[in-house]
């Protein structure tokens, strides 16, 4: 762990830096909190590499009179290699918070950084290792067969837990009347249907808007900052497009899909030989890019129904309006964009603008 630190940490500090240099440093930024995950996987995979569940194992029975083939073993192995994982990429994490200060131009002290972040790295580590401690028993215990169907049940709980995960992750607390008010009136207007809302009030120069839940039980999460920069007109904008994405089943396409690839991966990893995991790399590659258009599409209905709703030069303005806010750039995305889910919002902002000089000229046109 010592070794991947020395290795990461001022790899990642060097290029945060010239990051800052760049044309376009949010997004080289951005990419770096992505490449974390590449951290944590590794780090992970470096544990186990190296004996870190035998080590674990062989302590733990000797020191307690918890079998070294039971659950509760196979959940402290997890943990503590989730927890180390956690520790890593929070020290890689670290490095960047300085740029990321410069780039947003906003008071981020190290502590509230690595506080919050380290919550998030605390709970999901709890999680993670109660759930693949069950799945890998489930697999050594009771074959493939329960496997696949705990697997399957964690990912409709998740979609049901997801609530609640957010209120364990994050610090929220209840608005106030005037704000639960406010909030209520734009979701109605823009169609946007949640059955409550919380105020996330961790990072309170984030602006972030988040809906999470099944469709009777949805929730509304708000931070601090949208209250107090957004004004109605663009909260309405935003949350039509929200509302918009859950009409065309974003999600369901980028998130779903993903974890349907991700579960699949895993069996056939487990119990696959090597021509089934040979095929399916191939088939990956060849699905998942119609999945990812599909994804793209549905995003970009969501746009046509808020445009539908407050008019394409209204949300044309809230979105560039909460990408200042946010200090994104506009860019295009290039060729690379058939590799995303989510269009980027130059692109986005392109063909909604395109759209309203077509119906200009059309209504400009003698019949």
């Amino acid at each position: 762990m010592l070794a991947l630190l020395l290795v990461f940490a001022p790899a990642f500090w060097l290029a945060s830096r010239r990051a800052l240099r760049s044309s376009t440093p949010t997004r080289w930024l951005r990419r770096l909190l992505v490449a974390l995950w590449g951290v944590a996987v590794l780090t992970y995979a470096t544990l186990f590499t190296l004996g870190h569940g035998l080590v674990v194992r062989t302590t733990l029975a000797a020191a307690t009179p918890i079998s070294d083939s039971s659950l509760a073993a196979e959940f402290v192995v997890q943990l503590t290699a989730a927890l180390t994982t956690a520790a890593v990429t929070l020290a890689v994490y670290a490095t960047l918070v300085p740029a990321i200060r410069d780039v947003q131009e906003i008071d981020l002290p190290m502590r509230t950084a690595l506080r919050s972040l380290g919550r998030y790295a605390l709970a999901l580590s709890v999680l993670f290792a109660a759930v693949l401690a069950l799945l890998l028993r489930a697999l050594a215990d009771d074959g493939p067969a329960v496997y696949w169907l705990l697997l399957l049940g964690a990912m409709v709980a998740l979609a049901f837990a997801n609530p609640v995960l957010a209120h364990v992750f994050r610090d929220t607390r209840e608005p106030t009347s005037a704000e639960r008010e406010r909030l209520r009136e734009r979701c109605d207007h823009s169609g946007l249907s949640v059955s409550s809302i919380v105020i996330l009030d961790d990072m309170p120069e984030t602006a972030g808007i988040h809906i999470y839940g099944v469709p009777s039980r949805r929730q509304l999460f708000v931070t601090e900052r949208v209250l107090e920069a957004f004004d109605d007109e663009t909260l309405e904008a935003i949350f039509a497009v929200h509302a918009g994405k859950l009409r065309a089943h974003y999600r369901g396409y980028a998130v779903y899909s993903l974890l349907g690839y991700l579960a699949l991966g895993v069996g056939v990893l487990l119990f696959g030989s090597g021509t089934l995991v040979t095929i399916f790399i191939v088939l990956v590659a060849v699905l998942a890019l119609p999945t990812l258009w599909a994804a793209r599409r549905a995003f970009y209905r969501a746009d046509d129904y808020a445009a539908a709703v407050v008019g394409r030069d209204e949300l044309v303005r809230a979105l560039e309006y909460a990408a200042e806010e946010q200090n994104l750039e506009l860019v295009d995305g290039g060729r690379w964009v058939v590799f995303k889910s989510r269009p980027p919002l130059g692109r986005r902002l392109a063909r909604l603008r395109e759209k309203s000089a077509r119906s200009e000229e059309m209504a400009s046109t003698p019949s």
